[in-house]
């Protein structure tokens, strides 16, 4: 039976990883910005761009990106990152749950999910460190060392899992966690300045993050649907176990912590946006843990596998299912050509019509991938205004932008800081940002087939 679990489990990955390359590009919205700026790490900064200062981490994607920009197209090489990431997170649970396979489909979607949809790329490459060093993988300062690299919360809920596993070794832990321990004090140091910028979800309302501030409630209902009853199993496993007697250790001690600053964390830190979604896998994680450590009966192991499986599969298949039906708005938006420095635009979040994911914005950063291709410049590049990526500005290309990320964006170009090329998507008709573009520009290209996509160029002054 728990050769069955094991092969099932890496029979949906090799599903999850064949439908990353059978797509046209992967829906991610943070992934081509990635790879744009990878690319950019490769050629002369110039003066638009400059090496951030000090200490930064959330390097893991980017450097990986590096080397495959060279050999492979842009889109197949954020493809290729994504499989990586998958195969590390797989080979973590697996390793965590390897007395416990009839866990493995609650692994599932700790890895896969709207973070990784989002294009966190190197948090997920944390997840799978951290479950790494949680399993016991040797040798042990290597994972907790790229958990750094990774991301900070996955480094520091590695430390806390191999401490509560290996305490009376501690000194023989300190030094492995000496390296990442020395880079998280700079780090703080560097970043001491940026702290908190968002309240806490009860500062809020709590009920959104049920209805959309978390991992899961993306992509389409039926995943949501799935994700939800895989996390409920879990938890309801684990608060069964604990009134039956299950252990009071240092991973229940975790799990519970995590759990109680899940709610109470700050949306936004120096470190990264959507800290709760963030602390939540990581509560999700050690819960997942502990329950792997108790004792249980096979027929209950077998039913609960059984039930974990059905939901499992559904998830992975409402996600190829998705992944393919976007595949065409996407690809008539690649289909625009842009030139010089260019400025997108999308209107919503559900831009792409009914080929949109819930909850996924697909189409933020996607316009990366056109001015890769025809060597444009990003005029507001998200990561270059960020503390936390290899890159910043030295000089803004393009002066008076408010907020491009909204939906829809608030803009409001300056006279004498036009960019050369505005790239819309999914603006209506009567949108008044149409007659400010016609002062100085033409609409030069419209999307086929819908039309949904259109390219305006910036006139010559003589035709103003």
């Amino acid at each position: 039976m728990e050769r069955v679990q094991r092969l099932w489990f890496w029979a949906i990955v090799a599903l999850l990883e064949g439908a990353v390359w059978w797509c046209g590009v992967f829906p991610s919205q943070d992934g081509p910005a990635h790879a744009y700026n990878a690319a950019l790490l490769r050629a002369p900064l110039g003066d638009v761009y400059e090496f951030q200062r000090g200490l930064t981490t959330n390097w893991t994607a980017h450097l990986l990106l590096l080397p495959l920009l060279s050999v492979m197209s842009p889109e197949s090489a954020d493809k290729a990152v994504v499989t990586l990431a998958l195969l590390v997170c797989a080979a973590g649970a697996a390793c965590c749950l390897r007395q416990a396979p009839w866990l493995l489909p609650f692994a599932l979607p700790l890895f896969f999910n709207g973070l990784l949809f989002s294009g966190f790329y190197s948090f997920v490459f944390g997840l799978g460190f951290l479950l790494l060093a949680g399993g016991g993988a040797r040798p042990r300062w290597l994972w907790l060392a790229l958990c750094w690299l990774s991301h900070p919360l996955c480094w520091a809920a590695a430390l806390a899992a191999a401490a509560v596993e290996d305490w009376p070794r501690w000194r023989r832990l300190a030094l492995e966690a000496s390296p990442g321990l020395a880079c998280a004090i700079l780090f703080v140091f560097r970043s001491s300045g940026a702290g908190i910028t968002a309240p806490p979800l009860l500062a809020g309302h709590f009920s959104e993050f049920f209805f959309g501030e978390n991992p899961f409630a993306v992509v389409h209902a039926g995943y949501a649907l799935a994700a939800g009853g895989l996390m409920a199993t879990l938890c309801g496993t684990a608060l069964w176990a604990w009134r039956q007697g299950g252990a009071r250790d240092g991973l229940a001690l975790l799990a519970a912590a995590c759990w109680a600053a899940w709610p109470l964390a700050p949306k936004q830190t120096m470190t990264g946006n959507l800290v709760p979604r963030r602390v939540l896998l990581c509560a999700l994680i050690f819960t997942l843990l502990w329950v792997s450590r108790q004792e249980w009966s096979r027929h209950l192991q077998a039913r609960t596998w059984a039930a974990g499986a059905v939901l499992a599969t559904l998830l992975a298949g409402v996600s190829v299912w998705r992944m393919a039906v976007i595949q065409p708005p996407l690809a008539e938006y690649r289909g625009l050509r842009v030139e010089g420095t260019t400025l997108a635009l999308r209107y919503s979040l559900e831009a792409g019509g009914h080929g949109a994911m819930r909850g996924v914005d697909a189409f933020l950063h996607a316009a990366d991938w056109m001015m890769l291709r025809d060597g444009a410049l990003d005029a507001d590049n998200y990561e270059a205004r960020t503390a936390h990526f290899p890159l910043r500005y030295r000089r803004a290309p393009v002066e008076g932008l408010i907020n491009t990320s909204a939906a829809p964006p608030r803009v409001q170009l300056r006279e004498t800081s036009l960019p050369d090329t505005v790239l819309l998507w999914g603006y209506p008709a009567e949108d008044p940002l149409r007659q400010s573009l016609r002062q100085h520009y033409r609409l030069a290209q419209r999307s086929a087939p819908r039309g949904l996509g259109e390219v305006w160029r910036r006139m010559p002054p003589t035709e103003r």
